[in-house]
C-alpha cells in the first residue's frame, strides 16, 4: 500500500527531474534515490518514470501519481491543520455559581466578551 512518505518521496523526484536533483534536496546519495525509486514500483507494480543519463522523464502512470499525489499531500496537510486548530477549542456547558453582586461585577462581563459564534447555555 502506498504511503504519505512514498508519495512525498516522489513528488520530491517529480518536481527535481533528476535522480542527482533529487538526492541533493533530500541529502542522500543518488544510489539511494535509485533504489527507493525501484522499490517504489515494485510496490506498485508499475513504471513510474523512464530513466535517461543525465535526466529522468515522468511515464503516464507517473504523471497520475504526480498529479493526483500533490492533491492528496495538501488535503493531508488541511486536514492536520485543521485538527491542530481544533485541538485546544473549548466545547460544553458550564454553570457558574456566584453571589449575585460577584456575578453581576466579575462574571457577567467576562460572559459579554465571549465572540458571538461561541454559544453559551
Amino acid at each position: 500500500m502506498l504511503n504519505s512518505l512514498d508519495i512525498d518521496f516522489f513528488l520530491h523526484l517529480a518536481s527535481s527531474r533528476s535522480l542527482v536533483a533529487t538526492a541533493r534536496k533530500l541529502n542522500v546519495t543518488p544510489p539511494s534515490i535509485s533504489q527507493r525509486l525501484t522499490l517504489l514500483e515494485k510496490k506498485l507494480a508499475v513504471k513510474l518514470v523512464e530513466r535517461g543519463s543525465r535526466s529522468i522523464a515522468l511515464t503516464p502512470a507517473g504523471e497520475i501519481l504526480a498529479k493526483q499525489g500533490k492533491g492528496l499531500m495538501l488535503d493531508l496537510g488541511a486536514l492536520e491543520s485543521h485538527l491542530q486548530h481544533n485541538k485546544f477549542a473549548l466545547s460544553g456547558k458550564i454553570n457558574v455559581l456566584a453571589p449575585l453582586g460577584f456575578g453581576t461585577q466579575y462574571i457577567a462581563p467576562i460572559v459579554a466578551a465571549v465572540p458571538k459564534t461561541t454559544s453559551i447555555n
